[in-house]
């Protein structure tokens, strides 16, 4: 965990970059292209004292753009995933799922917690 703490916010950026590279790589859907774009907006800097809990995040980031079974599942949603009408649900589903996200992380609600569910 202190390892990743200490990592710059461009190393941190390397690790969101280089995954989304990865799971991308030579899609030309315009649909997916958009939903790259989303996850290359990923925040990649800490405080200069971050919390465990912020710290926690991060490793639990890093652990799945890590996976390789995480990617070859992503990879497959992109290859073969319903081409109609993706952008425009997930343009219509994004404030709401940040709305939503964000209002539980500033309460501290845990992901696998009943609240999280």
């Amino acid at each position: 965990m202190h390892k990743l703490a200490v990592l710059s916010a461009r190393e941190r950026r390397q690790i969101i970059d280089g995954f989304v590279d990865r799971v991308f790589a030579g899609v030309e859907d315009e649909d997916a292209l958009v939903i790259a774009g989303f996850m290359r907006e990923i925040p990649t800097t800490l405080p200069d004292e971050p919390t465990a809990v912020q710290v926690d995040a991060w490793v639990e980031l890093a652990e799945l753009v890590s996976d390789p079974d995480f990617e070859a599942v992503l990879r497959a949603v992109i290859e073969h995933g319903e081409p109609h009408n993706r952008i425009e649900f997930g343009l219509a589903i994004r404030p709401l799922v940040l709305e939503h996200a964000g209002r539980a992380v500033d309460s501290e609600i845990a992901p696998g917690s009943e609240a999280g569910a």
